[in-house]
């Protein structure tokens, strides 16, 4: 008798088994569904197209670079929200926000700005004038007066003037990098040139800049903010920027302007009433 149990046990386990694995809705398997992000990467003026570009994702997967038409393709993504990045040496960079479902296609259209398009917050041309007020008294001008080679680095000379009796007079050797926008200064003294300003700076990024400090240690800047103000009659843009301490000085660049204010602590601030650039005259002249 025990023994006809035990037969009968063992075959319904045995049962029981083959009916769980031929389920089919028990501990199934499945392949992990993935996306792709596709798009192509412009220039903004033009909007031509621009080749290798880097593109980066946040989170990492991996780094691939647009073709000569200026298209791209990340493949195998796992679902969930990403940033993607395009990267080319002498332009803007610029970003996206992408989410990535089950077997998606993303599509991202990104521009980058090349830097020659800053160059106007920072017009250096031989004859260009600028003066300024200390409330109605004018009290300091700059005028770029020739241009010279020194290094192999072609530089403008440019003449800061105090305007009040008795008066400093300081010569300036500046130039500017075409292709990333940055701003130099020679020091004939120390014999080396430092960054002034980076152009392309965006609100809050932190950069090295010399504008009102000597040339023999490294100082550094950041852009507090980037509006639009009507200066001489014409809405432009106007960067505000501030020494990396949070201290003095404090100055603003404008578009098609250059160097607009600047003002020390405890001394107030310097604003240009009078500009001539590129033989173009703003503002009343003193």
């Amino acid at each position: 008798m025990n023994h006809i149990i035990f037969l009968f046990a063992s075959s319904l386990s045995i049962a029981i088994l083959v009916s769980c694995s031929e389920d089919p809705k028990q501990n199934p398997i499945l392949p992990e569904a993935k996306g792709t992000i596709k798009g192509i990467v412009t220039e903004t003026k033009t909007n031509a197209p621009l080749y290798y570009v880097s593109i980066k994702t946040i989170p990492e997967t991996k780094i691939v670079y647009t073709d000569q038409d200026g298209t791209f393709e990340i493949k195998d993504i796992k679902p969930g929200d990403y940033k993607v990045s395009a990267y080319l040496q002498g332009y803007d960079d610029d970003s996206a926000f992408v989410s990535i479902k089950d077997g998606d296609t993303a599509q991202v259209n990104m521009n980058l700005l090349h830097f020659s398009e800053y160059l106007d917050y920072y017009p250096l041309e031989i004859g260009n004038y600028w003066v300024y007020y200390q409330g109605s008294t004018p009290a300091y001008s700059i005028e770029i007066v020739s241009d010279t080679t020194v290094n192999n680095q072609h530089y403008f000379v440019s003449v800061f003037k105090q305007l009040a009796i008795g008066g400093t007079t300081e010569i300036r050797f500046e130039r500017l990098d075409s292709y990333n926008a940055l701003v130099y200064r020679y020091s004939p003294y120390y014999e080396k040139e430092m960054i002034i300003d980076s152009l392309p700076a965006k609100p809050g990024q932190k950069f090295r800049c010399n504008m009102f400090n000597e040339l023999n240690i490294t100082r550094y800047s950041y852009c507090s903010g980037i509006e639009e103000e009507n200066i001489f009659g014409e809405m432009r843009l106007i960067r505000s920027l501030i020494t990396a301490s949070g201290l003095w000085p404090q100055y603003k660049i404008v578009m098609g302007i250059g160097l607009y204010q600047f003002e020390f602590h405890r001394v107030g601030a310097y604003t240009c009433k009078y500009a001539r650039i590129n033989g173009i005259e703003y503002g009343e002249k003193p």
